[in-house]
């Protein structure tokens, strides 16, 4: 029976006590009856059952009003109050119940995990190890003084009472992820990612193995993705062959560093693109980047361009983000620029639903200085299937950046499958319907990616 179940049991069981054998309490004159008193205790547990913490409280303080030194009703009112964050209240009342009942083991674990709240860790962890000795094999209590030696930085007590938890019967996939966390905080991303694979064997869709495992691949310092290719289909039966490897430096997680290189080929002709971009993490919750590319002698046109963006997220569920990009068209050598000048501007919004599970809603606003100005909406989303691995689509419908027409409009599609090949291994493959100056062109293409 874990601590949650024995508590509920043991409240019953002091409840009671204290109530039949209390000769001197001042019960109201309707409450003189026991069987009155456990239907009213009865009622503040169903009531924190179904979340109704203010009701609950009402009912324990009037029991409480009674009988002044029932600990039973002093613990249940002071893990409220803590759940309401007024930590002040809820210590001086547990200590109440202590000063009456000094192995009270609730009362123990309720100021232990209190104090953990308060940064309090060694005081914490004493009152857990006395909870312990009346406990020794309560699973909860384990799972909780391991997290607290996790945030003191004592990883290997952590561990060991982790396994502990483990041992005493607490949920497999919470004391795997609980354990990928220390070692991350260890700066060892094989083993994290080796036990959040064990979670995601036993529960594919456990959200926070999820979320870890995509932040893993974050850890190592290299991304590198030699084998990257796409094939453009154009209107005319004309293909075109690009090739973009490229790499990522992960610099402290506060810094990356990306560098591709695309090629593409149409009918023996070669456009070559470098590009450049540089994204800033050290701000919480808050993405700041800066990107520019360049092609010198392309099929087409020559252009340069630099985009800058600003990317946060609020809460867990929420994030937004703009970017401005300007293109500058023109005859080479760059320097003599002259033929036009594209700016865009982007706006999005992002809901997530846990994993990588996600929703894009975004924007774009295109202005030549020519004159021309155009809307386009986009709609993306992201759904897991299996073990963090992703399936991705989105859709774009507006005005034609290519033909300079407000009458026109173009439709676009977008879907990529990724999967992981093995721990450092991923794959996608992708293909995209768009609108051209020439007509519609289908492109296919895959993508390696390297972690290490």
């Amino acid at each position: 029976m874990n601590f949650a179940a024995k508590g509920f049991v043991l409240l019953h069981m002091v409840m009671l006590s204290s109530l039949l054998f209390s000769q001197n309490a001042d019960l109201p004159m309707d409450s003189q009856n026991p069987q009155e008193w456990e239907q009213l205790f009865e009622k503040a547990i169903e009531s924190e059952r179904q979340g109704n913490f203010d009701l609950a409280l009402v009912y324990y303080k009037e029991i409480l009003q009674a009988e002044p030194n029932n600990t039973a009703a002093l613990v249940r009112i002071a893990k409220l109050l803590s759940w309401k964050n007024k930590f002040g209240e809820a210590l001086s009342l547990l200590d109440r119940a202590l000063e009456l009942d000094d192995q009270f083991a609730e009362a123990l674990f309720r100021k232990a995990q209190i104090l953990s709240w308060q940064g309090n860790y060694d005081e914490s962890i004493g009152f857990f190890i006395r909870f312990l000795l009346i406990n020794p094999e309560d699973s909860d209590g384990h799972l909780a003084l391991g997290r607290v030696y996790f945030w003191k930085g004592e990883y290997p007590l952590a561990l060991e009472n982790f396994a502990k938890a483990l041992e005493y019967g607490e949920d497999e996939r919470i004391i795997l992820t609980e354990k990928a966390k220390v070692y991350l905080a260890m700066d060892n991303p094989d083993s994290a990612e080796i036990e959040l694979n064990k979670v995601l064997e036993l529960d594919p869709q456990f959200p926070e193995a999820i979320r870890l495992l995509e932040g893993v691949k974050l850890l190592y310092s290299y991304e590198f993705f030699p084998l990257s290719t796409m094939v453009n289909i154009y209107p005319d039966g004309s293909l075109g062959i690009l090739f973009n490897p490229g790499i990522i430096y992960h610099l402290k997680k506060t810094w990356d560093f990306l560098l591709i290189n695309e090629t593409e080929i149409i009918e023996n002709n070669p456009d070559n693109t470098t590009r450049l971009a540089v994204v800033y993490k050290g701000i919480d919750k808050l993405y700041l980047g800066l990107e520019t590319a360049y092609t010198p002698f392309p099929y087409f046109n020559p252009y340069l361009e630099i985009k800058g963006s600003i990317n946060g997220s609020i809460g867990n569920k929420l994030g937004a983000g703009v970017a401005i990009k300007g293109t500058f068209f023109g005859e080479p050598p760059m320097g003599s620029i002259h033929n036009d000048t594209l700016i865009e501007v982007n706006p999005e919004i992002i809901s997530y639903f846990g994993g990588t599970n996600s929703i894009k809603l975004s924007g774009s606003w295109f202005s030549y200085t020519s004159g021309y100005n155009t809307l386009r909406a986009n709609l993306a989303a992201t759904v897991d299937y299996y073990k963090g691995n992703s399936i991705s689509a989105g859709v774009s419908y507006g005005g034609s950046v290519d033909v300079m027409d407000n009458q026109r409009r173009t439709l676009e599609f977008a879907t990529s499958v990724n999967q992981a090949i093995s721990p450092l291994i991923d794959l996608s493959v992708f293909y995209n319907y768009i609108d051209t100056t020439l007509g519609q062109t289908h492109q296919i293409g895959l993508k390696t990616i390297l972690h290490w």
